[in-house]
């Protein structure tokens, strides 16, 4: 529900600036990621009395007892700022698109830290409660565990010059700050897909992450034409690791993976060829070696199929690891995307493509 009580400034209109409070966010210095600045702990106060002046309302008690109300939680918290001709529920969209990317320079900065119990976002956001506790059997046991978030988040200095400088951030901030029609299709393919990263990591709920990975996966290097998508989205994935930006065993004459080079079935669109599909069961069989990239999108895949049709996971059913998408994958992804601006992801595919090919197989097909 809107407050409504009647102290609002006449300064609302059309350039209002909007500050939001996102607890949990420790920053340096101010941030600013596309249309959306963000702010260190304790300046919203002397933000918003430096926009004071005369005849704007300032001057009445009412509103001046209302404002210091709002300020003293503001200040307990970073702020983001952001100009907002739609009012708050507009400011509000924008900046969770805004914490979204800044939540993946927290996965792609710290890849090893658990960003689960370490997060921010803007309130409701994020859920962290105490649930008390009844076990009942043989005697009683009385207790209260903590869910959600333990912890807020720091971005430091580096982290800040990071972003300020390497061209994977400079290609997000970029996206962002554009208008969604003018955006490019890596643009807008990352966007969403940080954006759907994102509801995952806050969602607390291992099927929901499993989906929103995978339609992710899907999103940053998918094929609308494909029907069997996990195996070019794999081959793809699996490039990032072993042939891009070099190949993995540069002057060695060592061919591509045949993962990476063995054709797919072009009339089953994205289904992998004879080849490949003798190379993928000697892997399942244990009979070489089986490339844990490749084999973890499947798996992702394959998972988010059983919940989609079965509601979810099986009885016993780990869910598969979703981390590398965050914390390895979307680094390279994004750097190929910074170097390829006006590109699509067909070029991806003619560089998979010019690999050295392996020696073709001699036994019978299996």
């Amino acid at each position: 529900m809107t407050d409504s009580v009647d102290t609002t400034s006449p300064q609302a209109g059309a350039s209002s600036r909007v500050l939001l409070p996102v607890p949990g966010l420790t920053i340096a210095c101010e941030w600013q990621i596309g249309p959306v600045r963000f702010l260190p702990i304790g300046v919203a106060r002397e933000l918003v009395h430096a926009m004071a002046r005369p005849g704007a309302g300032f001057e009445n008690p009412a509103f001046q007892s209302y404002l210091e109300d709002r300020m003293s939680v503001l200040d307990q918290f970073a702020v983001a700022e952001v100009a907002s001709a739609g009012g708050n529920e507009d400011a509000l969209a924008t900046v969770s698109d805004a914490l979204a990317v800044l939540r993946a320079v927290q996965h792609m900065r710290s890849p090893m830290v658990g960003k689960g119990h370490q997060t921010f976002g803007l309130p409701g956001e994020v859920p962290s409660a105490v649930v008390d506790y009844v076990i009942m059997g043989d005697g009683l046991t009385v207790g209260a565990a903590r869910r959600g978030a333990l912890a807020g988040w720091e971005f430091t200095a580096e982290d800040h010059q990071a972003w300020e400088t390497e061209p994977t951030f400079r290609f997000l901030d970029e996206a962002f700050t554009r208008p969604e029609p003018d955006r490019t299709v890596l643009q807008a393919r990352a966007l969403l897909a940080v954006r759907l990263l994102s509801q995952g990591w806050l969602s607390y709920q291992p099927d929901l992450e499993v989906l929103n990975s995978a339609v992710a996966l899907e999103t940053l290097l998918g094929e609308a034409t494909d029907q069997d998508k996990k195996f070019r989205i794999a081959r793809r994935v699996s490039y990032f690791w072993c042939g891009w930006p070099g190949q993995l065993y540069p002057g060695t004459g060592r061919p591509a993976c045949a993962l990476l080079s063995l054709p797919l079935d072009g009339q089953r669109r994205g289904a992998p060829g004879p080849a490949l599909r003798r190379v993928l069961a000697d892997m399942r069989a244990g009979r070489v070696m089986r490339c844990t990239q490749f084999f973890d999108v499947c798996a992702v895949y394959d998972a988010r199929n059983e919940i989609v049709h079965h509601g979810q996971l099986s009885v016993g059913q780990d869910p598969p690891s979703t981390w590398f998408t965050g914390a390895q994958l979307l680094s390279k992804v994004l750097a190929w995307f910074a170097a390829h601006p006006d590109s699509d992801l067909s070029d991806l595919d003619a560089e998979i493509s010019a690999l050295p090919t392996p020696p073709a197989r001699t036994d019978p097909a299996r």
